[in-house]
């Protein structure tokens, strides 16, 4: 079982911090499979880096002009304090951290409660 990360709630979102997994950034593949999962939800879903540039995880350009290669570190930031923000923060960070950035794994964190 991965070890469950922690998830904190600032401003009216759910937050996790996280190091993302892909090496040379974000390429298109990943970037559309994050969208695609991001628009499934009504809640705004935003990537800050430690720069503070916040990015919008529904838009694909958005993703692919993180500059990952240098600083791997992102917040992933979900609007809203309920358990469906929390189910989307860890859906995110379970992608982001996952082995494989052309196979993202949504899945790891499904069923577990943080």
């Amino acid at each position: 079982m991965p070890e469950i990360p922690k998830i904190k709630k600032q401003n009216g979102f759910t937050t996790i911090d996280t190091i993302v997994n892909c090496h040379k950034g974000i390429a298109m593949r990943t970037a559309r499979s994050l969208v695609e999962e991001t628009r499934r939800y009504v809640n705004e879903i935003y990537f800050l880096n430690n720069k503070q540039d916040l990015y919008d995880a529904k838009r694909i350009l958005d993703l692919v002009m993180i500059d990952i290669e240098k600083d791997p570190k992102i917040k992933v930031m979900v609007e809203g304090n309920d358990e469906t923000a929390k189910k989307i923060a860890l859906r995110l960070y379970s992608a982001l951290s996952s082995e494989n950035s052309y196979a993202l794994d949504f899945d790891r964190y499904d069923g577990i409660n943080a």
